[in-house]
């Protein structure tokens, strides 16, 4: 018994034994990236023109069909490239700085295959966080000069709203709340209409960005951790030695990680707390992501990266050749990703063990987003945004008008991107990439 299916790039006719069935390889005619569908299973993807998702059996991979919404023709996919369920269920497509509470910089959505620049947009400053998208694609950047600016779709300014100092990463709630922090010392809810509900003055800069829980706390950091109820009261407030630079992230149990600048990552209980710290060889930067299984996941300037089981205990860490200032991504097979600034995006497996490194032209300080698919997207400080796939390799890349720090991926599968030369650039397919 064989396989039959056909390569979603080149349409190419493919026929493997049953024992390949979910094994990764390429395409003998065109070289593409793919994995061999398993029979008996489903294979879920979007409509690229009305978004609608689509389920077929995995037979069909590759076949050409038509939208069951809008009769788009369209090509099946090999594989899934966005979760099944309903988007509309599940909330904002990147609802804040590494697009969930746990930091894994992980869409649900899977972003463009290739670089084409569908849009600019130039906004009051600097933006130097990810932006966040909400349900309805509206897209929200905070910028250095203090503004924070929703976006429609299409790249036209909707509102804008002015606090007292530089804003990093918006964080959106499911009621479409908007939450950021300034470093005026207050944290602002919004409302999805860009008027203020309230603020929480912290009395210390916010450089980091909001956490939403899954509790619909906010977590933020500034001279110790501090946790906000929805309507803008205070929980608790657990104090740090120094400031806390990065946004904390929450595990399922909702334990709060944040990584400070006196060269500590804390962990708090959900009542604030203290569980344990970590002490690192310098300052933490970025923000630490938690995987599943609790596994915490963390960058220091004293250029090596690190993973603490649960209870704070090293588990495994890797230098590299230079300062972390990234954030890490964390893949649906466990696979970390993180930038550094010697110049290389790194892959690690949950063991420890390396997979892969790619380099880039400058430093890499911003932090991976990843597509649902497994592609990454990360930037340099000279500018270059790159999509690395699953082997290291680069996929495309772009260079924008300034050094580049953190992106998001949209449910209409297209990437934003923030740069230090004030504008988000938004990246399309601009045809079905299976085409």
């Amino acid at each position: 018994m064989s396989i039959q299916f056909r390569c979603a790039q080149c349409h190419t006719r493919i026929s493997v034994p049953d024992s390949a069935a979910g094994r990764h390889g390429h395409c003998d005619h065109c070289g593409a990236e793919l994995n061999v569908p398993r029979p008996g299973t489903i294979i879920h993807f979007a409509c690229p023109k009305c978004h609608t998702q689509i389920a077929v059996p995995a037979e069909r991979a590759g076949a050409k069909g038509r939208c069951v919404k809008c009769e788009a023709p369209l090509y099946v996919p090999n594989e899934s490239t966005v979760c099944p369920t309903d988007p509309e269920r599940l909330g904002p497509a990147w609802s804040q700085f590494r697009h969930d509470s746990r930091q894994t910089g992980r869409s649900r959505f899977s972003g463009p295959h290739v670089g084409n620049l569908k849009w600019q947009s130039v906004v009051r400053g600097e933006v130097s966080g990810s932006p966040a998208i909400g349900a309805d694609d509206t897209i929200y950047v905070g910028t250095s000069g203090g503004t924070v600016c929703a976006l429609y779709p299409n790249g036209d300014t909707k509102w804008e709203f002015e606090t007292g100092g530089p804003v990093r990463s918006p964080a959106i709630a499911p009621d479409g709340t908007v939450y950021v922090g300034s470093q005026d010392g207050n944290l602002y809810a919004l409302s999805p209409t860009g008027h203020h509900r309230w603020s929480y003055h912290v009395g210390h800069p916010i450089t980091g960005s909001p956490c939403v829980g899954q509790d619909g706390n906010i977590y933020v950091g500034a001279k110790g951790v501090y946790a906000v109820t929805p309507d803008g009261r205070a929980k608790w407030q657990a104090p740090t030695a120094k400031e806390i630079a990065s946004s904390p992230a929450v595990g399922r149990d909702g334990c709060v990680f944040a990584g400070g600048v006196d060269g500590c990552v804390h962990a708090f209980y959900g009542d604030g707390t203290v569980k344990w710290q970590y002490v690192a060889g310098g300052p933490v930067q970025g923000s630490p992501a938690v995987s599943k299984t609790g596994t915490v996941y963390f960058g220091s300037l004293d250029h090596s990266f690190y993973a603490l089981d649960p209870e704070g205990e090293l588990k495994w860490a890797h230098a590299t050749g230079g300062e972390i200032h990234s954030s890490p991504a964390i893949g649906r097979d466990g696979t970390v990703y993180v930038g550094s600034d010697d110049h290389c995006i790194y892959a690690w497996e949950r063991d420890g063990t390396e997979r892969w490194g790619c380099e880039a032209d400058q430093m890499v300080r911003s932090s991976p987003a990843m597509g649902f698919d497994g592609l990454v997207y990360i930037g340099s400080r000279g500018g270059r945004i790159m999509a690395i796939g699953r082997d290291g390799e680069v996929r495309w890349k772009y260079s924008a008008g300034g050094r580049v720090h953190s992106s998001a991926i949209g449910s209409d599968g297209g990437l934003y991107v923030g740069a230090a030369d004030g504008r988000l650039y938004a990246f399309e397919d601009g045809q079905d990439w299976h085409q």
